[in-house]
C-alpha cells in the first residue's frame, strides 16, 4: 500500500524565491479596500442567490483586492473596477482594462490558491503575507494551471465536492511579472490590439 504524502506549502512556496516581488501597500489603499469589500457586501446581501457569510466573504474579498492592489502598483498602472454591481456583470479578467487577458488570483498565507479546474487565462500568483504586504509570485500560464493541480489541497470539503475548483501548487513553474507591455504583447485581451486605449492609467 502506496504512502499519501500531502503537499507542503512552504517547500512549494520557496520554489519561485528568485522571482517574487514583495510589495507594501499604503494606508490609504488598505482603508480604500476596506470600505469598499464593507460596501460590496451589502450589495451582495441584496442579491437572493448569495447567502453572506460576512466573516468569510470580507476575508475572501479583502485578500483578493489586496492581490489585485499589489499588483497595479507593480505594474505602474491602474486596472481595477471599483464600481458595485451585480456578480455576473464582473465575471472577465482582472487585468482586461488594460488590454491583457490575465487575471490575479491570491491567496492567504501558508493557503495554496484555489483555481477552476479548467483555467482559460492566466493568472498571476500572489500571497497576503501580512495586513499590509502582498507576495506577487509570478505568472501561471494557462498549461500551468491546468497541469499542477491537487484537489486535497482545497480545505472546504463543500468546495472539493462541487468538482469545480482545485488547488495549485505550481510555483516553481511560475514566470516573473515584468511589465504591462510583456502581458499585452504574450496575452492581449480580445478587441485591444491597440494598447493605447486600454483604460489603464498610470500610477503616479
Amino acid at each position: 500500500m502506496g504512502v499519501f504524502m500531502r503537499r507542503c506549502w512552504s517547500t512549494e512556496f520557496a520554489k519561485c524565491i528568485l522571482i517574487m516581488e514583495r510589495i507594501t501597500l499604503p494606508v490609504q489603499t488598505l482603508k480604500q479596500i476596506d470600505d469598499f469589500v464593507n460596501e460590496v457586501i451589502k450589495r451582495k446581501q441584496t442579491e437572493q442567490h448569495h447567502a453572506v457569510d460576512f466573516g468569510h466573504e470580507y476575508k475572501r474579498f479583502h485578500t483578493g483586492l489586496m492581490g489585485e492592489c499589489a499588483v497595479e502598483q507593480l505594474l505602474g498602472y491602474r486596472f481595477i473596477d471599483w464600481s458595485i454591481g451585480d456578480s455576473a456583470e464582473y465575471n472577465r479578467a482582472d487585468l482586461r482594462d488594460v488590454g491583457t487577458d490575465v487575471g490575479v488570483k491570491t491567496s492567504e498565507l501558508y493557503n495554496f490558491p484555489i483555481i477552476h479546474k479548467t483555467a482559460h487565462r492566466p493568472e498571476i500568483i500572489c500571497v497576503q503575507n501580512s495586513h499590509k504586504e502582498v507576495i506577487v509570485c509570478g505568472l501561471a500560464t494557462v498549461e500551468t494551471l491546468n497541469k499542477y493541480q491537487d484537489d486535497e489541497l482545497v480545505k472546504s470539503e463543500f468546495l472539493r465536492e462541487r468538482g469545480t475548483k482545485t488547488g495549485f501548487y505550481g510555483f516553481s513553474h511560475l514566470e516573473r511579472v515584468e511589465s504591462l507591455e510583456k502581458l499585452q504583447k504574450n496575452w492581449p485581451a480580445a478587441g485591444t490590439t491597440d494598447h493605447s486605449q486600454t483604460k489603464g492609467e498610470r500610477t503616479p
